[in-house]
């Protein structure tokens, strides 16, 4: 319980469309089994996320949805 079972490229989470779907699938996560990250993993993922969002929040740009496309994450969203 708590532990990682996958890694993100900390270049991609800086990709502010990667960076809302790490941010969304991590709700979802807690949402299906909120015991399913102990509290200090918690704690330590909304530090990452907030000292993210202060650089990550802002207009996609060309070459973010270009890298977005390359990891076919499209297939779901409607863009």
């Amino acid at each position: 319980m708590g532990h990682a079972t996958a890694w993100e490229e900390l270049n991609d989470l800086f990709n502010p469309l990667l960076f809302l779907k790490n941010m969304l699938t991590y709700m979802n996560a807690l949402r299906r089994d909120p015991k399913q990250f102990s509290d200090s993993v918690h704690d330590k993922t909304k530090e990452i996320y907030v000292a993210l969002a202060q650089r990550t929040l802002r207009e996609v740009t060309n070459e973010d949805m270009e890298r977005f496309k390359s990891l076919r994450i499209l297939d779901d969203l409607p863009i």
